[in-house]
């Protein structure tokens, strides 16, 4: 098992990122620190219009199956509701071990 200091991150009045504690993570296999960088709200709304344009429009977000394998401190389905995704694969699971398992999880 392994546990993880995250860290998230505030605009500041300037402008700038602060980057503040957030939680202790604990995951039941072997991490890899890098694995652990969670893909902020901003970078979802950049990427959503291209989505809309794939999938038939911003009304047809519930329709998309939204699949992230790394875990984090777990935020991701939260962060994807916020702009409608409402279904999204986002589980606490040994990604690697899946892969090389040839388990298909979504």
């Amino acid at each position: 098992s392994t546990i993880l200091i995250t860290f998230d991150y505030k605009p500041t009045a300037f402008g700038h990122l602060a980057f503040l504690p957030f939680m202790a993570l604990s995951f039941p296999y072997k991490t890899n620190y890098n694995d652990h960088f969670e893909t902020p709200l901003i970078a979802y709304q950049d990427v959503a219009p291209l989505l809309d344009i794939i999938g038939g429009g911003e009304e047809k977000r519930k329709n998309h199956v939204l699949y992230d394998p790394y875990y984090c401190n777990g935020r991701t389905s939260k962060i994807l509701g916020s702009i409608s995704f409402t279904s999204v694969h986002h589980e606490k699971r040994d990604f690697y071990l899946d892969v090389e398992q040839k388990k298909n999880t979504v």
